[in-house]
């Protein structure tokens, strides 16, 4: 098994007990219409703890996008620049022991991410009802890392746990065809419209598109 809580790193092995103040999806959008899934998902991360905290910000720095019909392309690209603005401020008002207490929390949740990727053989032979679910939330997981590395960026300070993400990754690349048949177990009533605003954002990103790919190919079949 991976175990990459034994990387060399200043990172502790247990969470430190700070609190944090994200600002909300509406502060984010600067007042514009917030996605009723994005706002529900970003609310949810934001009273969770201070990784989920920062992976609010990331979120919606992420796959936020301005709906605003008709309006010129300059006043969208203005309003874009109103996330990343709050959202940076935010982040550079970060204390040593909050950003600590993130990484902290993310890299010991990508640890979980991989044993529940390396465990999902044995879910699709003893659960195979549960697989659906249990795919999907790995998936969200991992997109919940891309949005803490998201906000970390702004501090030059993701290394460490750009490196966990990198593992997540190579679990799943090694694990692929387990996931695959997992996600063709989806329920068609799931929300899944974070993961496909992941892959039609940040196609470079398999979790979003490995979604999207077999929940379309699940549809056909039926």
């Amino acid at each position: 098994m991976t175990n990459i809580l034994n990387f060399d790193s200043d990172v502790p092995a247990s969470t430190p007990s700070v609190e944090l103040s994200p600002p909300s999806a509406s502060m984010l959008a600067g007042g514009l219409a917030v996605e009723d899934w994005l706002s529900r998902d970003v609310g949810h991360l934001a009273e969770s703890t201070p990784a989920n905290q920062a992976a609010s910000v990331g979120l919606m720095l992420r796959l936020w996008l301005p709906q605003m019909p008709g309006q010129p392309l300059q006043a969208k690209a203005d309003a874009l620049g109103h996330p990343v603005k709050i959202g940076n401020e935010w982040a550079t008002a970060l204390t040593d022991e909050q950003i600590l207490a993130i990484e902290s929390e993310a890299v010991q949740s990508a640890q979980e991410i991989i044993e529940l990727i390396e465990g999902l053989p044995q879910i699709l032979i003893r659960h195979p009802d549960s697989a659906g679910g249990v795919a999907l939330s790995l998936l969200t997981q991992r997109d919940d890392i891309q949005s803490v590395i998201r906000v970390l960026r702004v501090l030059g300070d993701t290394g460490y746990l750009k490196r966990a993400a990198a593992e997540i990754d190579r679990a799943a690349s090694a694990q692929l065809t387990a996931i695959n048949e997992c996600l063709r177990h989806v329920s068609p009533q799931e929300d899944v419209r974070r993961l496909w605003a992941a892959a039609s954002q940040e196609p470079h990103h398999w979790w979003g598109v490995c979604a999207m790919n077999n929940m379309m190919k699940s549809q056909e079949t039926k």
